[in-house]
């Protein structure tokens, strides 16, 4: 009895170091998690004005080539926090192996 309880407070304490030792890495997900959504968010923004008619009017070209450039930059940020999440998912996945 004594020894099983023993083993069961030896494990709670291997968990909880794992659990600090993985905090950083979590809290680094969390961030591109969040950062991913706000670019989602612009993106799907840019996305409504490029469907508007009269952005396409002459007067409109300064706004529609700043749309389609700030759509581009925000596709590569995309990409790159998308490459970014998974490594760090993939950092954590092995940290979290027996």
């Amino acid at each position: 009895q004594a020894n099983r309880a023993a083993m069961r407070k030896a494990e709670r304490r291997r968990e909880a170091q794992q659990r600090a030792a993985t905090r950083p890495l979590r809290r680094r997900i969390d961030d591109l998690l969040h950062e991913l959504e706000r670019v989602a968010d612009e993106m799907s923004a840019i996305e409504v004005e490029l469907a508007e008619p009269m952005l396409y009017q002459t007067e409109e070209k300064q706004r529609l080539k700043w749309l389609l450039q700030r759509q581009g930059e925000l596709r590569n940020r995309q990409a790159r926090l998308e490459s970014a999440w998974m490594e760090a998912e993939e950092a954590l996945q092995a940290g979290q192996l027996p």
